[in-house]
């Protein structure tokens, strides 16, 4: 990422609270309303200071977190019972999350952690599950 130091550091420190919070919430709500708040910091990061690289994070992170909310509605309606969420799904996205502020810190490319979250987004869809079932591990 081509940003300041200081934006970069905001964003890296932010990415890392979330990951602690993630951390201690056992609902996967509460996780998901931690990772909704990190796209929103993103998001309004871009009007202090753009980079492309920036902007792909905040649309990863919109379209991570837009899926785990749509999956766990249906779940929560049992709508869907068969397509649940992998083993491990939260603690896998903690992971690429802190992967993502150690690159920051780096001053490397995101793109790597940025694509274990799409691939994770991917195992939560008919699709993924599908997938998962055939034994491909999809994240």
């Amino acid at each position: 990422m081509v940003l300041s130091k200081n934006v970069r550091k905001l964003l890296r420190d932010e990415t890392r609270f979330v990951v602690n919070k993630m951390k201690g919430a056992t609902a996967p709500q509460v996780k998901l309303f931690y990772l909704a708040a990190l796209r929103r910091t993103a998001s309004r990061l871009i009007g202090i200071e753009f980079d492309p690289e920036l902007v792909f994070v905040d649309y990863v992170l919109f379209g991570v977190n837009d899926t785990i909310q749509k999956r766990l509605n249906t779940l929560s309606q049992e709508q869907e019972p068969v397509i649940g969420l992998p083993e491990r799904f939260f603690e896998k996205i903690e992971d690429a999350l802190e992967d993502m502020a150690s690159r920051m810190e780096q001053d490397e490319p995101t793109y790597p952690s940025l694509q274990t979250l799409v691939n994770l987004m991917f195992s939560v869809t008919p699709e993924g599950r599908y997938l998962r079932l055939k034994g491909i591990v999809v994240a």
